[in-house]
């Protein structure tokens, strides 16, 4: 007999069911005998029973009473029961199915007075439960009323990494002055194991606390929808969720099943952290739990979401670090967008989104906007930034974004990988007034505003600048642009090679300076080795201008073939105003393996070059390069700004 047996005396009818049961059990020995046939198992005794302590009593597990406090504490059997705040520090518990509370019949509620806190205890330590166990419970409050309820504890009891109650949970309207908090494992002391929970379901909806938090360890699947919901005066939310992958579905017939999954919608919150893979991690206990055993795919956060639009948010954290391949973080939408503030409330301001090394991981950040006004001072405040690990084919897209800090993406060594900014603004700048405290003469004084992209090794890599997606047509403003991309390995299995990578730039403000590197060195491939046929693209479809200095840098011993064009919206014309592609400076060096070409159509270059690259005669050109059979194209507007090394054949458009 359990501890919470001997609390909870059996009803009359579960003694029934007992005695009949027993006499069930004669029977069937008694068909045995003379039969040989075997009847199904009876399953009347998977009543659950529901303890329902008194106001401030001791809670299992704990070692202090708390005043207040309403206690309950669920069995290893799937209870189902609503827990409703009447108003006035009154809590109503009410069973439905065959759940139990205490020793009352079936469908009995309790009310308890003197509320101030609840606490939940789904499967205790002494009654760990199983996967089969899948307790539903509701949290609500009446309409209306002054609950007086603070703080709200789900804690879920386990057995293992991927064993444990498939908790389903609900709150609904509730408005609480305290926190609330889930928190699916229990780990009491350093020298007791870890208890995980199963699988998570949580919906919270039109409610209220002070803060939230919600966590889940282990293997099991885990869903947090968040919607309506606010916390009081911006209190931080935390959900992090464990392990749980979904195999790809290779059947096109079927569709494909999904991962871990965060939702949030029209909420209000204050510093608010997403993340996977909490807590340790199931290979490192040698845990069996996919088809090859150790870590697999079930336990590698493939196919997760991570979603919101229509929030305010002080800033937000998202991280899926695991290498699960078609992971997905979607911030904002079209029609409703995310609005953050630009006064710091942690360690990172603005917003951060993170995923690890798997392919097809996708990070799209659209229509995202900044409540208050932007402090005069230097330190980025409300920022983008996205992180990808080396995975291949990796997409990272910022599309119609007005933040006062800086926008910058990152992805490792894969190939194939796409990062694109539309019709975003970063940073601001304050115009020369003499007398001010930012005044430095002629120049305006820049603001954060930096755009940022670095991609790793891997051929086929593509960053694209251009006008708004959500907003077509939409202008794009930085005040100083910066993309570097990394040494390919661009040889072909077959005769032909294979293309290097791609910068495009299209319909961009610049305030002072662009800066495009192909050819960086991080470490997948030796250095110099770059073998180039990389493309750079500006002003090609739509407008381009840079207000101080462009520089395009081919790095790399063996870099070659590269191809760089420079303007050309209708072709070759005479300049007429916009033309396609102006800038202060303009240095370009095609690379030191030669075959390059540049051609330049309708680009205006204001004060010459900066001189940064050796020239074969040492005078400063706005294009130069290394190696033999380099070439520049140049229509007759052009012709007059943008000058070229003498060792390029030069080719006069018409």
């Amino acid at each position: 007999m359990t501890w919470l047996s001997r609390l909870l005396p059996q009803s009359p009818s579960l003694q029934r069911l007992a005695n009949d049961n027993h006499r069930t059990r004669q029977a069937q020995r008694r068909r045995r005998q003379a039969t040989l046939e075997t009847l199904e198992g009876r399953t009347l005794l998977s009543a659950s029973q529901v303890l329902v302590l008194p106001v401030g009593a001791l809670a299992p597990g704990q070692t202090t009473a708390i005043p207040g406090q309403l206690t309950i504490v669920t069995d290893s059997h799937s209870s189902l029961f609503n827990i409703n705040e009447n108003g006035g520090n009154k809590v109503t518990i009410t069973p439905s199915g065959l759940t139990y509370l205490n020793n009352n019949s079936v469908g009995v509620p309790i009310t308890k007075s003197q509320v101030t806190s609840i606490y939940v205890e789904v499967d205790t330590a002494a009654l760990p439960g199983t996967s089969q166990n899948s307790p539903v419970i509701t949290l609500t409050e009446t309409a209306g009323a002054n609950s007086g309820i603070k703080t709200v504890a789900v804690e879920i009891y386990g057995t293992s990494l991927t064993s444990g109650p498939d908790l389903n949970l609900t709150v609904t309207s509730v408005k609480n002055t305290g926190a609330f908090s889930v928190q699916d494992y229990v780990n009491t002391a350093p020298s007791v194991p870890i208890y995980y929970g199963g699988a998570l379901t949580l919906s919270v909806t039109g409610s209220q606390f002070s803060q939230m938090n919600i966590e889940q360890y282990g293997c099991c699947q885990a869903n947090v929808s968040l919607a309506g919901d606010t916390t009081i005066a911006h209190g931080a939310v935390s959900v992090s969720e464990g392990y749980y992958g979904a195999k790809t579905q290779y059947n096109p017939n079927l569709a494909q099943a999904l991962g871990d999954t965060i939702t949030f919608h029209y909420d209000n919150f204050g510093p608010t952290t997403f993340t996977l893979g909490n807590g340790p991690a199931p290979y490192a206990k040698g845990a069996q739990i996919s088809e090859n055993g150790g870590k697999g795919e079930c336990c590698d956060n493939a196919w997760s979401q991570i979603t919101g639009d229509d929030s305010n948010l002080t800033n937000l954290y998202i991280a899926e670090p695991n290498s699960g391949t078609n992971q997905s973080i979607v911030v904002g939408s079209p029609t409703s967008d995310v609005e953050i503030s630009d006064t710091p409330g942690s360690a990172v301001p603005g917003i951060v989104a993170y995923q690890g090394c798997g392919n097809f991981n996708t990070i799209l950040i659209q229509s995202i906007t900044t409540s208050g006004h932007p402090n005069n001072d230097l330190a980025a405040t409300d920022s983008i930034s996205t992180i990808q690990g080396s995975g291949s084919n990796d997409s990272a897209i910022v599309d119609s974004a007005v933040v006062f800090g800086n926008i910058t993406s990152c992805q490792g060594n894969g190939g194939g990988d796409f990062v694109g900014y539309y019709g975003n603004t970063a940073g601001f700048y304050i115009a020369p007034v003499p007398g001010s405290a930012y005044y430095t003469g002629p120049y305006v004084f820049e603001l954060n505003g930096c755009a940022k992209i670095t991609q790793g090794d891997g051929m086929n890599d593509v960053v694209t600048l251009d006008c708004g997606i959500e907003n077509g047509g939409l202008e794009q403003f930085f005040n100083n642009v910066s993309i570097s991309q990394g040494s390919g390995d661009i040889y072909a299995n077959g005769c032909d090679q294979a293309t290097g990578d791609t910068i495009n730039v299209n319909w961009t403000w610049v305030t002072s300076n662009m800066c495009l590197a192909q050819g960086e060195y991080y470490g997948s491939t030796d250095p110099g080795t770059e073998l180039g046929s990389n493309f750079i693209n500006i002003g090609t479809t739509s407008p381009v201008y840079v207000g101080y200095s462009t520089v395009i840098n081919e790095i790399g011993e063996y870099n070659q073939n590269n191809t760089i064009t420079l303007g050309g919206i209708n072709g070759p014309d005479s300049g007429d105003s916009p033309v396609d592609f102006e800038t202060g400076y303009l240095d370009v060096y095609t690379g030191a393996g030669g075959g390059s070409s540049v051609q330049a159509e309708d680009t205006q270059v204001d004060y010459g070059a900066l001189g940064i690259f050796a020239t074969s005669d040492g005078n400063p050109y706005c294009v130069t390069g290394g190696g033999t059979g380099n070439a520049i194209a140049l229509d007759v507007f052009s012709s007059v700004y943008v000058s070229a090394d003498p060792t390029f054949a030069v080719l006069y458009l018409p």
